[in-house]
């Protein structure tokens, strides 16, 4: 049996995606799909618009078969930790033959080549990144910089976000030495980082949560709801019929979308985490170092937004990206040191599906469906970070998400 893998965050999910799982079934032959999906906190270092059962029941909806949890120390990671540790999972599964990814580049053979010099490094390679480094330049500058020196004409390569994911999962499958078969398949429609948005071309996620926002703020901004987000998305339709916003979502996403979460929501949350740490305890936190925990301890007296606060934060040597990444580490205190992967969480599956008892028959990584069953420790950090996203959405809204202990996957 063929089963093409995706990982994604699906946040939110939207026409884009459902096309990318049918190009996966039509591109590979396979009977089935199985994603790897982040939780409830994405790669950006931001919650996510709303929680992982409603963005894993849109994924079945649009074709998916399976939805497994990426934990979230790696789904809030860097894009080399992001992709290893979803990688790891669908080559642990045992069943899973493809990996389709989408990506700009429409040349998968330049993309394994550019992933086998970052992974093997040959020393002109680490010769001008250290030099590019010297000279103050940030990370990803510096190593597109020396990747140009020893692959002349893929310097912008990994300019894209999707594109330096693509080169990742290469790496990612060759340190494995996995026998899944890699899939490219070029993206349509808005750039990856694109605000536009119109009735027509496929937009980027981005621009579907910016939409969002701004509809949530007029919303608010009128006095018809409390904070930004916390109307059904039917109601934003409903009160503005007009937006493109409406075109790029099948219907089935709008119906999951009950209410939104936005960064700023985690405000007052991360300043009683800042109150209560330590600068010490600080360097050991995931993606901070100690210049970025002097700066944080230095600002955490003020009264600010994540937003403001990440403003502040960023340096030429330290991306936006990087600093979101550590202000959420800090709040869910996720540690430097990453954990293996000891289990993964089942969100949701095709009522019926064979996959999923192949999967059970020959996957290493156990398969959790009730919470209890899952081994001692290994998903700790994951019901840190739920337990957060339920009490901001609480705080916000009034509502209350079932704990993580109660809720199974979900049979669509």
């Amino acid at each position: 049996m063929r089963v093409a893998g995706i990982i994604a965050e699906y946040n939110p999910f939207h026409r884009g995606h459902q096309y990318h799982l049918r190009q996966a079934r039509e591109l590979t032959g396979a009977e089935a799909v199985v994603v790897v999906m982040s939780g409830s906190f994405v790669q950006r270092g931001e919650p996510a618009l709303t929680d992982k059962f409603s963005r894993a029941a849109m994924a079945i909806r649009g074709g998916a078969d399976v939805v497994l949890e990426l934990p979230v120390p790696y789904a809030t990671a860097s894009a080399e930790t992001f992709a290893g540790g979803a990688v790891e999972i669908l080559d642990s599964l045992g069943v899973v033959t493809d990996l389709v990814y989408g990506c700009e580049c429409p040349e998968p053979a330049r993309i394994s080549h550019v992933a086998r010099i970052l992974t093997e490094e040959p020393f002109s390679f680490r010769e001008h990144l250290h030099a590019e480094l010297r000279r103050g330049c940030a990370y990803p500058e510096a190593r597109s910089a020396a990747l140009e020196v020893c692959c002349p004409g893929n310097r912008d390569l990994l300019r894209s976000p999707n594109n330096i994911l693509a080169v990742e999962y290469h790496k990612a499958l060759l340190r494995r030495g996995s026998k899944i078969h890699p899939v490219a398949l070029q993206r349509s429609g808005e750039e990856y980082h694109s605000l536009r948005l119109s009735s027509s071309a496929p937009a980027s996620a981005s621009a579907i949560r910016q939409e969002f926002a701004r509809l949530d703020g007029l919303l608010a901004a009128e006095g018809k709801q409390h904070a930004p987000g916390c109307l059904p998305a039917e109601a934003l339709r409903t009160a503005f019929p007009d937006s493109p916003l409406w075109t790029q979502l099948p219907e089935f996403c709008i119906q999951e979308i009950p209410w939104r979460l936005y960064p700023d929501d985690f405000s007052a949350l991360l300043r009683c985490v800042l109150l209560r740490t330590s600068p010490e305890e600080l360097t050991d936190i995931q993606d901070m170092s100690p210049a970025l925990a002097a700066r944080l301890k230095h600002f955490s007296g003020q009264l600010l937004t994540c937003t403001e606060l990440a403003e502040q934060l960023k340096t030429r040597q330290i991306t936006r990206t990087r600093v979101n990444r550590a202000l959420l580490h800090t709040l869910l205190e996720l540690p430097s040191s990453q954990p293996p992967i000891t289990a993964v969480r089942l969100l949701a599956m095709r009522r019926g599906t064979p996959v999923m008892r192949a999967i059970q028959n020959h996957s290493e990584i156990p398969i959790v469906t009730k919470l209890a069953d899952a081994p001692v420790g290994s998903l700790e950090a994951d019901n840190r970070a739920e337990e957060m996203f339920r009490t901001a959405l609480w705080q916000k809204t009034g509502y209350r998400l079932n704990t993580e202990n109660r809720l199974g996957p979900l049979l669509l």
